[in-house]
């Protein structure tokens, strides 16, 4: 219980989180908006939790001034700007808000894919400057189109629904999903090339990491139909803007929109040149819904962290939710220890065997606290279920976990 952790919220936070933390978790809290990074470095020492949203880069420099940071929560999904493997390997949890504004980012990447369709941005801008040219502004239906769904995680699952209510035909590619899955929800699952040769309409929702940095090249602009569009509300580095401007003005693509971009704010860049590309400033994820449901979800995480040790959107530690598991946390990090102590020489393997009805559980979460209670006997860094495999990984210890329901 740590009914009186000091919590910093340094972006946007709806008042429902706010008053979740002030009054459910009876934390002291503090908030410092618009803080350079020099800044929170300077400022964070004394807080246990830090709650950010995009804006906010949670850099090197700022963990290592953090001597008391326990818990970070993004109030969002996305966590490139933060420093995930640092904080692992510091012992900060971090967590984030995956289901709150998948509905809002889906809305909005499909409104990126209509006004694109239509021209709307453009047409708009037309209009203000006195002119009436309806001939060049002439868009397509959506009805009877190919879209292709790059990522089929929640947004690009919503928007792939919306896609097909719109009458369109769905492809997509995802390494990570089950053709069966697809198929019943009535997509069909091709590679990367094929979706982007076939597709009139491709829409991006994938991680930022280094299999999708500029995913989308020079490349695979070129394998593109003249008369599709891309749309981007993932995140920015996954496409290489210089080469989509060039397209866009040799007019090998019709049109594009993007949410994101590699440096953000945008600034000097190709793209406000061109006509056919929409430009809006990330704004998936800002609704005022969205606002509501993020913070309410990342204060109730923050109030089960410190007042009940409960993890649940762990996105570097594994959660312990399961209550056939819970009651064994204790015994795997005992046993743990015991064995550490028992072992001769230097410990190559941490085994965690579970026999009986413990076996038809997420044992995972036991063999992680197994590793913490083996490790504290022969390494100094303070340790936890976040930084417990990161450490182990770097003292060549690998784990290895068995089952038997017998």
């Amino acid at each position: 219980m740590n009914a009186r952790a000091r919590i910093l919220i340094t972006d946007e936070f709806a008042q429902e989180g706010i008053d979740i933390l002030a009054n459910k978790g009876g934390f002291d809290l503090e908030i410092r908006p618009a803080l350079s990074e020099e800044e929170l470095a300077r400022g964070i020492a004394g807080f246990d939790g830090l709650i950010v949203r995009s804006t906010t880069k949670v850099t090197r420099n700022i963990l290592e001034a953090a001597s008391k940071l326990r818990l970070i929560g993004r109030a969002g999904i996305g966590m490139d700007n933060i420093d995930v493997e640092g904080a692992t390997r510091r012992g900060v949890l971090l967590v984030n808000s995956p289901e709150g504004n998948v509905v809002s980012a889906a809305e909005h990447a499909f409104a990126l894919i209509a006004a694109s369709a239509r021209n709307v941005a453009w047409a708009d801008r037309l209009v203000r400057a006195g002119r009436w040219d309806r001939k060049i502004l002439t868009g397509v239906e959506l009805m009877g189109r190919t879209l292709g769904v790059v990522g089929l995680g929640r947004v690009g699952m919503t928007v792939a629904r919306l896609g097909m209510a719109h009458g369109m035909r769905v492809i997509a590619t995802d390494p990570y999903l089950a053709g069966e899955r697809a198929a019943e929800a009535g997509i069909t699952l091709v590679d990367l090339d094929a979706l982007l040769r076939e597709s009139d309409i491709v829409t991006l929702h994938v991680p930022l990491n280094e299999r999708t940095k500029r995913l989308i090249g020079e490349r695979q602009v070129a394998m593109m139909r003249s008369t599709a569009r891309l749309v981007n509300t993932s995140r920015g580095g996954v496409v290489d803007e210089k080469a989509l401007a060039a397209a866009l003005r040799a007019k090998r693509l019709a049109g594009a929109a993007l949410d994101v971009f590699e440096r953000e704010p945008l600034g000097t860049s190709d793209l406000t040149e061109i006509d056919n590309v929409i430009l809006t400033p990330h704004l998936g994820g800002v609704t005022e819904e969205a606002h509501k449901r993020i913070a309410v979800d990342i204060a109730e995480q923050f109030v089960a962290f410190f007042s009940h040790g409960r993890i649940t959107s762990a996105v570097n530690a594994v959660a312990t939710s399961d209550p056939r598991t819970a009651a064994f946390v204790d015994l795997s990090k005992v046993l743990g220890s015991f064995a550490a102590q028992l072992a001769r020489g230097r410990v190559l393997r941490i085994a965690l065997t579970c026999e009986g009805e413990i076996a038809r559980a997420e044992i995972r979460a036991l063999s992680v606290w197994a590793l913490c209670g083996a490790l504290r006997h022969f390494c100094t860094e303070t340790l936890n279920p976040v930084n417990a495999e990161w450490i182990a990984r770097e003292r060549g210890i690998r784990t290895t976990e068995a089952r038997s329901p017998e």
